[in-house]
């Protein structure tokens, strides 16, 4: 990650990419990019309860709402670096992120 920030290899999340290009209101995408969303909350979710069921996450911790605040927090992250160029959004979001799995 640092080494592809740094050499400006780093493009982000071309699922966010595209997502952020697209008119939402455009039928043909707005019904299929909802679905992808969900699907990929669902395996983010879907994994963190193996971690908890191998003890690698508190079992205290939500994992349906700890995967859309990741999602969230790591594209607004992105979205903000891509505009400035500063890693202080991408290390933000790190420390976001595990405090999520924390709670």
């Amino acid at each position: 990650k640092d080494i592809a920030l740094h050499e400006s290899r780093f493009n982000g999340c071309p699922i966010g990419n595209f997502i952020s290009q697209v008119d939402v209101r455009d039928q043909a995408f707005a019904p299929v990019l909802g679905v992808l969303v969900t699907e990929w909350e669902d395996r983010l979710a879907d994994f963190m309860v193996e971690m908890q069921n191998s003890g690698s996450l508190a079992t205290n911790v939500d994992p349906r709402a700890a995967a859309a605040r990741m999602l969230s927090i790591y594209h607004g992250a992105l979205l903000m670096w891509k505009a400035t160029r500063d890693l202080r959004f991408i290390e933000h979001a790190e420390e976001s992120m595990l405090g999520t799995l924390q709670s």
